[in-house]
């Protein structure tokens, strides 16, 4: 690899971690809250790489990266701006059931998700390159350690990586609320509103997380580095969620299932 090519990898690597939202858990568990402190530190450092890839090479093969992630950031805090002001709050309370508040908080992101499609769209010019294209089920998947067998088709693995995460999901939210069966029965009929929400989340997180870093990412420092960039600016966000219900009243609130 010449030195170059490793200086353009080195910087990936450090900006992506320093973008992510590890330095916002980093700082929340010993100093609290962050507000909007590191928000705007992140955009002054990607404020300043954009303005260096014009004088040094190693930063100019990331500039559309960097640009990327300056749109998503921008775009979610407009959004997040929309969310806080009274007309939204009017229709998506925040005391509301949990289908209305998630649907409002899924429909800001769905937004932001088509806004970043138009974007690429104006840059790659064809939605294959961003990766907006039908998927290949039958393409084989490479071997993870020894828990995918090279080779096994996408048809296959997609089913039992879904059960798996499923089943997994609902362990941890069952542990976690303790609902009773008849809450459990109610909150079924909302089984299909509850698939649309998570369709609209996975579309929403594939296009902001995924196509938006990779589509970028690939042609400068390949496949491998560039899925496991998206993985580390995207995973750390997990860690700042918590247990949607901390108890059996909480649960029933959140899906508008009473408590008994």
């Amino acid at each position: 690899m010449e030195q170059q090519q490793k200086h353009t990898l080195g910087l990936a690597w450090i900006s992506t971690l320093l973008l992510s939202t590890l330095p916002n858990i980093i700082w929340q568990e010993f100093f609290g809250a962050p507000g909007m402190a590191l928000f705007w530190v992140k955009i002054i450092l990607l404020g300043t790489l954009i303005i260096l890839s014009f004088f040094l090479k190693p930063v100019m093969e990331l500039r559309l990266y960097f640009l990327l992630i300056l749109l998503l950031f921008s775009l979610e805090e407009f959004l997040g701006i929309i969310s806080r002001t009274p007309i939204w709050l009017n229709w998506f309370p925040q005391s509301s059931t949990f289908i209305k508040s998630m649907f409002g908080i899924q429909l800001l992101r769905f937004i932001v998700a088509l806004l970043m499609i138009i974007a690429m769209l104006v840059i790659f010019k064809r939605p294959s390159r961003f990766f907006l294209t039908p998927g290949k089920l039958d393409a084989p998947s490479s071997k993870l350690i020894f828990l995918i067998d090279e080779g096994t088709s996408w048809k296959k693995l997609g089913w039992i990586l879904s059960l798996c995460i499923t089943f997994g999901t609902l362990f941890f939210l069952a542990l976690a609320g303790r609902p009773t069966l008849s809450q459990l029965s109610k909150t079924l009929s909302m089984l299909p509103l509850i698939l649309v929400l998570a369709a609209m989340n996975a579309f929403s997180e594939e296009l902001n997380y995924r196509s938006a870093l990779l589509s970028p990412l690939l042609p400068i420092v390949g496949k491998s580095h560039s899925l496991l960039l998206a993985a580390l600016f995207f995973w750390p966000g997990s860690f700042l969620w918590r247990p949607l219900w901390h108890s059996r009243r909480d649960y029933g609130n959140r899906v508008g299932v009473p408590a008994k």
